[in-house]
């Protein structure tokens, strides 16, 4: 009787986190275009395995947002179109403690999560109205609000705002 009592409750286990994978699945939708960004990690919505694979519409459809500041690498300041990158962590239900970022060329940067909210990290998709490319820093871009805060004007922070970004692992 123990074991029949354990096998119910292992499948009923097994059905409800197959739910709520399928559940995470559904509400992420999957790319219909290029995908520009790849999350693993600890998050809570996926669409492919343990992942979540956006991109530059579903980006979008998160809100857009603006941003005007300048940046170490750029002359005078630009305006910024994208997504707070706290808005895409609450998104994707991403816990833990920290971002680990991936550019298309390997550079890696650890940013921690609370960073990330506390210095508004901006997940950038356009500057100056124009989509980023490959050349210009793109096709994500994390930038800071350094006009806002001038102490975000430290080397942390400037390592922090990759660009060229591919990949992050919620740690």
């Amino acid at each position: 009787m123990a074991t029949r009592s354990f096998a119910v409750r292992a499948l009923a286990g097994s059905a409800l986190l197959a739910l709520t994978l399928v559940a995470g699945a559904e509400h992420l939708g999957q790319p219909a275009g290029p995908v520009i960004l790849s999350v693993e990690g600890r998050i809570g919505h996926t669409n492919r395995g343990a992942s979540a694979d956006l991109d530059r519409a579903m980006l979008e459809g998160l809100g857009l947002a603006t941003l005007v500041t300048h940046t170490p690498w750029t002359d005078g300041p630009r305006e910024f179109t994208g997504i707070p990158f706290a808005r895409l962590l609450d998104h994707l239900e991403a816990s833990g403690e920290k971002a680990v970022a991936r550019a298309l060329n390997d550079y890696v940067v650890a940013i921690p999560l609370a960073d990330i909210r506390r210095k508004r990290a901006f997940v950038a998709l356009d500057m100056d109205g124009k989509a980023l490319s490959i050349r210009d820093k793109g096709p994500i871009w994390v930038v800071f609000p350094w006009d806002e805060n001038p102490a975000l004007d430290d080397q942390a922070t400037k390592h922090q705002s990759i660009w060229q970004l591919r990949t992050l692992s919620i740690e």
